[in-house]
């Protein structure tokens, strides 16, 4: 959906700080700001004003989660990629579905969400509520609700729910003091109003059995969706629904048939359901809500050097793990053959550097962040990539001249452990720091369980974090504190097959078994889907 430019007046007076502009500079701005770091193609204003919203959109979830100062302190950064179009999501990710506007990954090497910006401007109307729709706001509203959620939850959704929190709060519309929240997004809205619209029924929704077995149904998807967004709508809306909520929540966590719990504490017939909720989406309005203290956002804008024209995007795909097995390679050989032709460029060496780590050889790693420390010595993230290298060679069996495999080990543990103590909020740190103090044969020390769960509760939607923080809580006869790390990957909507997999070792833990039959259930690994054709 495209949309008129239109310039952004009123939200530039609480951030009118000057764009530091290289001689060399790139199209890609970054803006950074307490919360987010935003790359963006777009003009300084257009960047500045999006990451704006971002950060007052941080600041309204925060109100209705009600955070305290000290939760503020645990969250990183959260990258950012504001891009041009589709062949610019394809460098992020070769293989994206072709419906796909914007996606949120994490994987061991970092996190990041990614939006097309659809030439969609913020524009100031006379209140929120008449805004245009914006498309690609929408989409990182959706995929910050998921972070901010799994980020604070307090235990398990229901996979309905997960995605249905994302929808409700991705139309938020900001201006002035006002938040206009539970705008009906056109898509869905269209969903469940067009009579030709496949529609799952509600038992299955709950249940979460709406699925076909290894098939991928945008179909049965796309009514998922808007069915999940307008039942959670439906409950967000009404504080007498939404206590209602919580006592279901109470007796699904328990572990209770989904149909039975939702009846038991709402008091409506399932079968009704549907019926009901389209009596209210007739009906249907949004929450206005005036905020007079939000923090106005302090953002630095910067031009970046004119390599990151050529690497940027691969370097986000390289930290978000977006290329599968047989095109690692590929990633690889673009990402060396661009960094070669910026040889004095400290980006395009650190994408490299990263690269080499990630897909590549890691010994030819060290010698680029070992320069780097030398002229920045503060540097956590040369520190963390460096010890990550050590730990990575010893792994791997590369002994380099004068050294041995515990005197790589130590380097690795001490690197990483500096840039612990300069940044301690980077998770893939944390994770590799906690490998990284693994001793074979021996049980998890209490400071390798602490650094595995801290980077858990950094970045809690990167599966590797999860499964890591619970198999060293399980080798260390931690049981009912695995079983709390597990139960959110059980109920995960985006993966239903590893959520079967992780549903059977907590059947395994509830049923009091040995931690050895529990280490047994994780080693199984979960069902994968037939290859194409088979």
């Amino acid at each position: 959906m495209r949309k008129n430019r239109r310039t952004i007046a009123a939200l530039m007076a609480c951030v009118g700080l000057a764009a530091t502009v290289p001689a060399q500079a790139s199209n890609w701005v970054k803006a950074e700001s307490k919360h987010f770091t935003l790359y963006s193609l777009n003009s300084t204003q257009t960047t500045r004003a999006y990451l704006v919203q971002l950060e007052f959109y941080y600041q309204i979830l925060s109100r209705f989660y009600a955070l305290s100062p000290q939760d503020e302190q645990t969250l990183p950064h959260l990258p950012v990629y504001l891009i041009g179009g589709r062949s610019q999501l394809t460098t992020i990710w070769p293989k994206a579905p072709q419906n796909v506007g914007g996606f949120f990954e994490g994987c061991s090497e970092g996190s990041g969400a990614v939006a097309i910006f659809q030439d969609d401007y913020i524009r100031h109307t006379h209140d929120a509520a008449s805004q245009d729709e914006n498309t690609s706001q929408t989409i990182l509203f959706h995929e910050y609700a998921h972070d901010f959620m799994y980020m604070h939850a307090d235990g398990a959704y229901p996979p309905w729910f997960v995605e249905g929190f994302a929808e409700f709060y991705s139309t938020t519309r900001l201006q002035d003091d006002q938040a206009v929240i539970g705008m009906a997004f056109s898509q869905r809205a269209r969903w469940l109003l067009s009579s030709t619209s496949t529609t799952i029924s509600y038992e299955d929704l709950l249940r979460d059995s709406w699925r076909r077995p290894h098939s991928d149904n945008d179909e049965r998807t796309g009514a998922f969706y808007a069915q999940a967004w307008l039942l959670t709508h439906w409950i967000m809306s009404d504080e007498a629904r939404h206590r209602q909520f919580d006592a279901f929540l109470k007796d699904y966590r328990k572990g209770d048939d989904a149909v039975a719990a939702f009846e038991k504490a709402f008091g409506v017939p399932v079968k009704s359901l549907q019926h009901t909720l389209y009596i209210y989406l007739d009906h249907m309005t949004a929450s206005v809500y005036r905020f007079k203290d939000l923090a106005q956002p302090e953002v630095k804008v910067t031009a970046m050097p004119k390599s990151a024209d050529r690497l940027l995007l691969l370097d986000a795909a390289d930290r978000m793990c977006t290329y599968g097995g047989s095109d690692r390679p590929r990633l690889l050989s673009q990402i060396r053959d661009e960094a070669a032709k910026f040889p004095d460029d400290d980006f395009a060496r650190d994408v490299l550097g990263r690269a080499e780590i990630i897909v590549g050889d890691e010994e030819k790693a060290v010698p680029i962040y070992t320069a780097r420390i030398a002229t920045a010595p503060d540097d956590a993230e040369a520190h963390f990539r460096l010890g990550q290298a050590w730990y990575l060679m010893t792994m791997h069996h590369t002994i380099a001249p004068g050294e041995t495999a515990n005197s790589q080990m130590e380097k690795a543990r001490a690197e990483m452990g500096k840039a612990y103590t300069l940044d301690p909020q980077n998770a893939p740190n944390l994770y590799y720091y906690s490998r990284a103090l693994e001793k074979p044969g021996e049980p998890p020390s209490d400071n390798l369980i602490t650094a595995a769960l801290e980077a858990h509760a950094l970045a809690p939607m990167v599966d590797t974090y999860a499964l890591h923080a619970a198999t060293v809580l399980i080798r260390g006869n931690r049981l009912d504190e695995a079983r709390a790390v597990l139960v959110p990957l059980s109920t995960n909507p985006h993966n239903p097959e590893q959520a079967a997999w992780v549903s059977g070792i907590i059947a395994v833990i509830d049923r009091h078994a040995t931690r050895e039959e529990v280490l047994a259930a994780l080693r199984t690994g979960p069902e994968k889907k037939p290859a194409e054709g088979k």
